[in-house]
């Protein structure tokens, strides 16, 4: 079976560090974006499986990234992460409506956070022998 493709779209470089980190130890292939243009070029060349959307971000937001890979590729997965609770009340509805999932991840992430939605969210009930 092939690796599954995560793209991760954040505006801070840590959070995409360690991202990275727990998502290569997880046996997926991972791409990181610090912004919107980053992020649909990505989505272009790479065609992921899986994209995780920071909500508030500088210049744009989770929900129009959303919108504009589901424009690219309508079958990627996309999910909000956000330390601003109050934030995903006010864009859960649009997001949804977007074609985005309806569960999201609060930040700070819990370890290994990203890989249990990926793991989910791609089909797989645990990491599996394939990863």
């Amino acid at each position: 079976m092939s690796k599954k493709k995560i793209l991760v779209v954040d505006d801070e470089k840590i959070v995409l560090r360690a991202s990275v980190k727990e998502l290569e130890k997880a046996g997926y292939i991972v791409f990181t974006a610090i912004n919107e243009d980053e992020a649909l070029n990505i989505v272009r060349a790479e065609k992921p499986d899986l994209v995780f959307a920071d909500l508030v971000m500088q210049g744009t937001n989770g929900v129009e990234v959303c919108k504009k890979v589901k424009k690219i590729l309508p079958a990627t997965i996309v999910m909000l992460i956000s330390g601003y609770p109050g934030e995903i009340v006010k864009y859960l509805d649009e997001f949804i409506a977007a074609g985005g999932v309806e569960t999201w991840l609060r930040k700070p992430l819990e370890a290994d956070e990203l890989t249990r939605a990926a793991g989910v969210l791609l089909g797989k009930k645990t990491i599996s022998s394939d990863i």
